[in-house]
């Protein structure tokens, strides 16, 4: 059984999801992989840690396309972990503006 949180003072923890790019070989837009950002956040903050949510650059986050439960190719439709996230105002308002990775304080 894990341990105990202190829910009045919950540890911290940020993630990190890298920023929108090219693709240089296929020249197409890629982003961070939806699980990756959603699985682990939704078990931390299942365990009472307050998570933040970063990226190198800082800024605006996308997903990669193939990783949205939306996406007509169907890949990740049963991603149900993922479609809640971004289906969650609070949630995926979370990427709109992330700090960049050079403003966690690790003493914090």
């Amino acid at each position: 059984m894990p341990a105990a949180v202190d829910l009045l003072s919950p540890k911290r923890i940020a993630v990190v999801a890298s920023n929108p790019t090219t693709s240089p070989v296929t020249r197409l837009p890629i982003g961070f992989w939806w699980s990756e950002l959603t699985h682990p956040y939704w078990e931390f903050a299942q365990h009472g840690y307050d998570v933040a949510v970063y990226s190198p650059d800082g800024g605006k986050l996308e997903g990669d396309s193939w990783s949205d439960p939306r996406d007509e190719s169907g890949y990740s439709a049963e991603d149900l972990v993922s479609l809640g996230f971004i289906s969650s105002p609070d949630h995926v308002g979370l990427l709109q503006d992330t700090k960049p990775i050079a403003e966690i304080d690790i003493d914090d």
